[in-house]
């Protein structure tokens, strides 16, 4: 009998945001390991997180001592390099539109980054671009999931995308897509990853073709597929063959980024602890709520 000493494993970089919002500039952490952390742990679940970042840069050593201190197991490296992003939002009114280029990638990960002494009930995999996470390595953590009875979460984002000569990022189709989506138990995608992934980056237009979509993928292999918009969060659990729905509806859109982290973090410790799907969906919806009134992570005083 296999027993999970973890209940969540997050594999991503911990890298530094540049935001540009009219004419202020802000730095801060980001990354799924940023946003995901504390909304599993206020959710009462325990966590760890695989990662990189340069030990030089204050910002991301000092968030890294905080988490640690919340309860967050580390197991990462100063590996030297950071993945660097800038965000221009080009519509204060509308912080759903903005643009992300990559400044700087970090490094690679490899299956020996994962600690051998932790086996954990989800593997959460949040790539921020193309090889951050290589494809190969995905099968490779499939297959240890496979073999200690554990799941797999992935965030779509960073498999989808890939940065040119200018750090310019765009989607490019993910290769073997039947290979690359089996194995999966838990997918979390956006709208505009959506409409990419099923609807050759068309837009959508109506709330059925969201809920389409959220099909469309589980068809592929994943059980549970989350997909959150602007407006709120739809799961479709393939086992009932179901969708549920919960909205967002903050006082404030203050915290945009990291919505879609905390919410997907939320949820997968909803079900870690046997909380149905659709429950689940309403507490992570409320906790991004929480999150969405200010910048940075979720906290207990939210």
């Amino acid at each position: 009998m296999v027993i999970h000493n973890l209940d969540l494993l997050l594999v991503g970089h911990l890298c530094l945001d540049e935001s540009k919002k009219e004419d202020t500039t802000e730095y801060s952490p980001g990354g799924v390991v940023y946003y995901s952390p504390s909304a599993a742990l206020l959710s009462g679940i325990s966590v760890g997180m695989v990662t990189k970042f340069n030990g030089r840069i204050k910002i991301l050593t000092s968030y890294a001592r905080e988490i640690a201190k919340q309860g967050c197991r580390l197991f990462g490296n100063s590996s030297g390099t950071t993945a660097i992003f800038t965000n221009d939002y080009v519509d204060k009114k509308d912080l759903d539109q903005r643009v992300t280029s990559l400044l700087e990638p970090g490094n690679h990960f490899s299956i020996l980054d994962l600690p051998k002494s932790i086996i954990p009930r989800i593997y959460h995999l949040g790539s921020l671009v193309r090889d951050d996470i290589p494809f190969e390595r995905v099968e490779e953590i499939k297959k240890k999931a496979h073999r200690f009875d554990s799941l797999v979460a992935i965030d779509i984002q960073g498999f989808l995308r890939t940065a040119n000569g200018d750090g310019e990022l765009s989607y490019k189709p993910i290769p073997n897509p039947s290979t690359f989506f089996q194995g999966v138990d838990y997918l979390k995608v956006d709208k505009k990853e959506a409409e990419f992934l099923v609807n050759e980056g068309k837009p959508f237009y109506s709330f059925s073709d969201l809920v389409s979509a959220t099909k469309q993928l589980a068809e592929l292999g994943p059980k549970e597929v989350i997909l959150t918009h602007k407006g709120g969060v739809i799961s479709y659990y393939s086992f009932k063959n179901h969708h549920y729905y919960a909205r967002f509806f903050p006082a404030k859109a203050i915290g945009r980024t990291g919505r879609g982290d905390t919410c997907f973090s939320a949820y997968l410790s909803q079900r870690l602890k046997g909380i149905m799907p659709q429950e689940a969906l309403h507490y992570a919806a409320a906790l991004t709520i929480a999150k969405m009134h200010h910048t940075g992570p979720v906290t207990q005083e939210d």
